[in-house]
């Protein structure tokens, strides 16, 4: 818990490039913590926010295959479309957002999710 609250610190202090070895590191030594789909989550938003777009959609793309079960798979979907949306890939951001909706009626997300879907339709 103390290395996760170091490694979240880094990031809100947008310091992104010590948090990033700091989440693997508990990822490596504690991948069953209760934080430890948490630490794999804010790995992958550090990269995007590092200009590492490859790398944060491909942590966030294996995410539910590492943690079927976290309640996290929402926002990993929903950052994936805003990469491609940022990137102008309408098409694959508008099918993540709609895997929201469709998939996941309790995900906070979902409001974020529907106005996106708005948005690029127009």
């Amino acid at each position: 818990s103390e290395q996760y609250k170091w490694a979240r610190e880094r990031l809100l202090n947008h310091q992104c490039e010590r948090a990033i070895p700091a989440f693997q590191n508990l990822l490596d030594r504690f991948p069953k913590h209760d934080l430890a789909d948490n630490a794999l989550y804010w790995r992958a938003f550090c990269f995007a926010e590092l200009g590492n777009r490859e790398e944060a959609q491909k942590l966030w793309r294996e995410f539910p295959l590492v943690f079927p079960r976290s309640p996290k798979i929402p926002d990993t979907i929903y950052q994936r479309a805003i990469l491609f949306e940022e990137e102008g890939k309408t098409q694959e951001a508008l099918g993540l957002y709609q895997t929201i909706l469709k998939q996941y009626p309790k995900a906070e997300k979902r409001r974020e999710a529907r106005a996106a879907i708005g948005r690029l339709k127009r």
